[in-house]
């Protein structure tokens, strides 16, 4: 405890928000994850195990690489999310109250 009284920290959902690294994928991750889970488990094993391996190692150029393999991974539609025919894609004139799964 400081003079001042305790120390208080800023909430982990304090800021923007954080969206999965997907392109298509508007959904809301915690703080320090790249991938939704639905993301995360349609990349392969190996990949996902490289990406957690260099990043904690902290090695930036090989974990840039790993990065743009997945990127291209999901966006060539490679990792089908299990029970979903395709990508949720939202429209610019998406509307609220449905949402639309298509596949790419």
């Amino acid at each position: 405890m400081s003079r001042r009284g305790p120390i208080r920290r800023a909430p982990l959902n304090w800021g923007p928000r954080v969206t999965c690294a997907c392109n298509r994928c508007q959904m809301t991750v915690k703080r320090g994850q790249l991938y939704c889970r639905d993301h995360w488990f349609a990349l392969p094993a190996g990949l996902r195990t490289a990406l957690q391996r260099t990043h904690r190692a902290g090695h930036w150029a090989s974990y840039q690489d790993y990065f743009r393999q997945a990127q291209d991974h999901l966006d060539a539609g490679r990792g089908q999310i299990a029970g979903r025919q395709g990508f949720v894609v939202i429209d610019e004139y998406f509307d609220a109250g449905r949402m639309i799964g298509r596949a790419i």
